[in-house]
């Protein structure tokens, strides 16, 4: 019998979310007109309107909820996605409850408490989603409300171990990876994922149709982001038939000057706030080695332009002497005393905000390469150069998804050519949030 996750039930969350949006507004009240925190000029307003405001908020802040899909089970939506579509929805309803109020001419309700309680709300929600997900996740481990599940794929596939390394997190337990040769070996599990690059199909369909899949059952394909499609392509539609055509794969326009703008002004804030941070880093770094504060290297950028890249130095200044340009690795003897650490935390990046504000960079882009590496990966992966489309970034959407470090640069680089498709500031400032989440403490980062 499954084991019933208390943390992961949609009906539980929404009961829990209804009450909240009722009392954080009616904590915004209290706030703004019972506590003295702000001041009242105009007297203090019955609570009963409000109460009755609240209610129908409430109720349209849930409906909301429900329509974005945000009481379905989430397992491979970020906390950032999710944060994100919360506010969307709650800004939505707080549009409808302004609207609303317009209608009651013999009462005036106060549009700053209604504009307030939706930052309230949503800091509140958001915290109690976090909590929630964190708390169904650490049950899934021990088995309350996960799905077994099979995965049909190569065995060694990279794909497999890297994509799906966290399904048992994510409320999955898997029974065994099978190929789809092995006909006699579904059994009854309720989800199946399916390697597209290794099976195809039109053989899962058949599977399907002799009966040895249930048409029941919950079928996940996953995938080389172009399988079985060139990189340089990209499907819309004529007149609404399906069609094909050359990828642009570069950010220009109006999108290239805001992109611009924002760089100017996310890294001066940034350099402002870490002023401090770095004089710490510098004395370290001279107290562990001898040797410069900053490393000076140098990189490619958009349209292989090279620059040199500022990072403060890790590692002995003869690091390279004998071996000549390699990748770091774990536990590497070339670094210094203090840079582990900086390294396992990034911190030896952040002066590369410098290279942004003087335009040799992006706050967000494609992970920029040495020349030698450049070279070398051009020759054995076709669209690579297509990275340099765009100006390198110090973190980026192939980063917060686990491909940094000694990883396979063919996947890193679908996953930059992805980021330039789909480009927008939103997206940026979705990889820059998710960055703080992620990025500091990857495994991969040596």
């Amino acid at each position: 019998m499954k084991k019933w996750n208390l943390f992961d039930s949609p009906l539980i969350k929404a009961i829990c979310e209804l009450l909240i949006f009722f009392l954080a507004s009616l904590l915004g009240y209290y706030l703004r007109f019972k506590w003295g925190i702000f001041p009242v000029k105009l007297g203090i307003p019955s609570v009963l309107p409000y109460i009755w405001l609240f209610s129908i908020q409430a109720l349209i802040w849930a409906l909301l909820f429900e329509r974005s899909r945000l009481y379905r089970r989430h397992y491979f939506i970020s906390v950032i996605d999710e944060w994100y579509s919360v506010f969307i929805a709650l800004f939505s309803g707080s549009v409808i409850a302004l609207a609303f109020t317009f209608f009651f001419r013999e009462f005036t309700f106060s549009r700053t408490l209604i504009a307030g309680n939706l930052l309230l709300v949503f800091v509140i929600t958001a915290f109690f989603r976090f909590a929630m997900n964190r708390l169904a996740e650490h049950f899934y481990k021990r088995g309350y409300g996960s799905e077994d599940a099979l995965i049909v794929a190569d065995k060694d596939s990279e794909l497999l171990t890297k994509r799906l390394s966290h399904l048992k997190r994510l409320g999955y337990h898997v029974k065994d990876v099978i190929s789809a040769l092995d006909s006699g070996n579904f059994g009854d599990a309720s989800t199946i994922f399916w390697d597209l690059d290794t099976f195809s199909v039109k053989q899962l369909t058949k599977l399907i149709e002799d009966g040895v899949i249930s048409p029941m059952t919950h079928i996940i394909y996953f995938s080389d982001i172009f399988s079985g499609i060139s990189p340089h392509l990209e499907l819309f539609n004529v007149a609404g038939l399906p069609a094909l055509r050359m990828k642009k794969r570069e950010i220009s326009g109006v999108g290239a000057f805001f992109k611009r703008f924002f760089d100017i002004i996310f890294s001066l804030v940034a350099m402002i706030l870490l002023l401090i941070p770095w004089l710490i880093i510098a004395f370290l770094v001279k107290l562990s080695s001898k040797g410069p504060v900053f490393y000076l290297q140098e990189r490619i950028t958009k349209k292989g332009r090279i620059f040199k890249i500022i990072k403060f130095r890790t590692m002995k200044i003869d690091a390279e002497d004998t071996s000549g340009p390699v990748w770091a690795k774990k536990d590497d003897p070339r670094r210094t005393s203090i840079g582990e650490f900086l390294r396992k935390t990034s911190l030896d990046e952040t002066p590369q905000f410098i290279n942004v504000f003087i335009g040799d960079m992006s706050v967000v882009g494609p992970r920029p390469e040495r020349e030698f590496f450049v070279e070398k990966f051009k020759k054995e992966i076709p669209w690579y150069s297509m990275r340099h489309n765009v100006k390198s970034g110090i973190t980026g959407w192939s980063q917060i998804n686990g491909w940094r470090g000694n990883t396979s640069i063919r996947e890193r680089t679908l996953f930059d050519l992805y980021y330039i498709n789909n480009w927008s500031l939103v997206f940026d400032i979705k990889i820059i949030m998710r960055t703080v989440f992620e990025f500091f403490f990857q495994k991969e980062a040596y």
